[in-house]
């Protein structure tokens, strides 16, 4: 016994490896945020096919599962990761179940946060206009009681990443509770496809419509 406590690890042995953890994971962070720097945003090797394929080949329950976890934005593993890291830093019970309430509470003061920013943009009346571009909400919707601006979207048909149940379902949200209806346009391209940046993305002809009609929706909207 007195062996087996000599070989466990200690408290300092698990927080280095915690610290080399984070520092390796910093590191790899920034050599990430370079290469994609340099490479002008475009998706790394790979990633657009691997993308494809896993959307195109998803079963329903992996979809529900992924939509039940991200419901409030984070969904409950960031939720759970923060009460571990709680539980990880004190040293005493009354010290662990402080830094459990302080990190939830940072957690949940933050999608408060988030929430009460998306909300007061939608209502704001100052907003006369939106134009989102391949850009759906993930997740609960909010309230869109209190939505003033009028709304022209771009989408792509060939877009993997927004199924288009979830468009026609923010479609219908903000007709039913703002009696404002969205002007969502689609397009014969995949995501990103006005960014020129993205060479494998970029579709001229689409872009060009959808700038042609972004300049004469604003012009209407704004005068």
């Amino acid at each position: 016994m007195a062996a087996a406590r000599r070989i466990a690890p200690s408290r300092e042995d698990a927080t280095d490896l915690a610290g080399s953890t984070a520092v390796g994971s910093a590191v790899a962070f920034v050599l990430l945020t370079l290469i994609v720097i340099g490479r002008d945003g475009a998706a790394l090797f790979g990633d657009e096919d691997l993308t494809s394929w896993s959307v195109g080949h998803r079963p329903d329950v992996a979809l529900a599962v992924a939509r039940g976890v991200t419901y409030t934005g984070t969904g409950i593993v960031p939720y759970a990761l923060a009460a571990v890291a709680g539980l990880v830093l004190g040293r005493t019970t009354r010290q662990r179940i402080l830094a459990v309430v302080g990190c939830l509470g940072c957690l949940a003061a933050a999608q408060a946060v988030r929430y009460e920013v998306i909300y007061q943009a939608a209502a704001d009346p100052r907003v006369s206009a939106a134009v989102p571009f391949y850009g759906v909400i993930q997740g609960e919707l909010p309230d869109f009681s209190g939505l003033k601006a009028q709304i022209l979207g771009h989408y792509g048909e060939l877009d993997t990443t927004i199924p288009k149940e979830s468009l026609e379902q923010l479609s219908a949200a903000i007709q039913q509770q703002s009696g404002i209806t969205p002007d969502f346009r689609l397009y014969p391209a995949q995501h990103a496809f006005f960014n020129d940046g993205r060479p494998e993305a970029y579709a001229p002809e689409s872009a060009a419509q959808a700038w042609e009609s972004t300049v004469a929706f604003l012009h209407e909207q704004l005068g």
